[in-house]
């Protein structure tokens, strides 16, 4: 078998009847005891994995039924990001909104951690991780003007400062990479590597008098041409359906044309689904929370949010089953009886 695990293409049915009438959702939060959840990912052997602000990582044998504190190794269990690699590790990055402690590594499925940081000199916490195609990790902290790389499996990183500083990094099926970074702390940029992260080019950038100062979620659509940036301070969003050479606005279809996307997950027949999560504000003084589902590439946009008892979303995952998965700031882990086509391509489940 390739060192590199490619789940083949997992055809599920689309409840359509669920996402026009009302959507259910469920917490399954048994044994979660911190609610603070940040990331969501699974791993080869079909373990769903949380990391949380406060109560470390978190493993489910169970899709979400029950939940077991996995953190024998750390020290500190404010965990931001978590990245699983085509060699079976999984790093869990640290830190909140303005501390960390670097990078741990499992090589035993989540038994024991250690921290990987040779090479690592940046303070703060992990803003991104993610892996490219030819298995190397990159990984991104706030207050830092580049991000880190490994190619030995967490061993060594390197820093490289090609491009601004890194809110979020996203791998696409044909190994594209997208970054969205803020720029000089006036403009948001997405940039984008073709050649593995070893050179980047800037294919788009706010407009200063707009304050969109960073591009904090970028993703590719239901098509690799399809690509979505999402921005935060005046939470503008964006799309180009021609990757990336054009960009235009489509921050007037969300609901109060306002909303901070925390989370943008897509499957290949069209849709997208989007987590948004935004503190109130003199424009919205009830905050915008939620999640939504578009089938026109954002143009319109249907909330199925119904039955999210905390809607303030922080990561969305589309388990290999076509389940919808959101990670919650402080009401946990819900997971939505609506399940969607979904291809992965980062690892195959045994």
């Amino acid at each position: 078998m390739s060192p590199r695990f490619v789940l083949p293409l997992l055809i599920f049915p689309l409840i359509a009847n669920a996402l026009r009438g009302q959507t259910h959702w469920e917490p399954m939060n048994s044994g979660l005891t911190e609610r603070r959840v940040t990331s969501l990912a699974v791993n080869r052997q079909g373990n769903l994995l949380v990391g949380t602000d406060g109560g470390g990582v978190f493993r489910s044998e169970n899709w979400g039924d029950s939940w077991s504190p996995v953190n024998n190794g750390m020290d500190f269990l404010s965990i931001s990001k978590i990245a699983i690699s085509s060699t079976d590790s999984i790093f869990a990055g640290t830190g909140n909104s303005s501390f960390g402690i670097g990078v741990y590594r499992s090589t035993d499925n989540t038994a024991s951690w250690s921290l990987v940081n040779d090479g690592i000199t940046t303070g703060g916490f992990v803003t991104a991780m993610v892996e490219n195609l030819d298995g190397r990790v990159f990984a991104a902290f706030g207050f830092a003007d580049g991000y880190y790389q490994t190619d030995n499996d967490g061993d060594e990183w390197s820093y490289h400062i090609d491009i601004g500083g890194v809110a979020d990094l996203f791998v696409g099926e044909t190994g594209r990479i997208l970054a969205g970074v803020s720029m000089n702390l006036q403009e948001g940029a997405v940039f984008q590597s073709l050649d593995n992260g070893d050179t980047w080019s800037r294919i788009f950038k706010t407009d200063p008098g707009v304050g969109d100062s960073t591009v904090f979620r970028v993703s590719e659509g239901p098509s690799s041409n399809v690509l979505f940036a999402g921005a935060s301070s005046y939470h503008g969003f964006y799309i180009s359906t021609d990757a990336g050479v054009s960009w235009n606005s489509i921050t007037s279809s969300l609901p109060d044309r306002r909303g901070l996307v925390n989370a943008i997950v897509a499957h290949p027949t069209g849709g997208v689904v989007i987590g948004l999560g935004s503190e109130p504000d003199a424009i919205n003084p009830q905050g915008v929370y939620g999640v939504l589902h578009s089938t026109d590439n954002g143009q319109t946009w249907q909330d199925i949010s119904s039955g999210l008892t905390n809607p303030d979303i922080r990561d969305l995952l589309i388990a290999p089953d076509g389940r919808l998965y959101a990670a919650t700031n402080g009401g946990g882990v819900f997971r939505s009886t609506i399940t969607y086509p979904v291809q992965l391509s980062h690892f195959s489940v045994e």
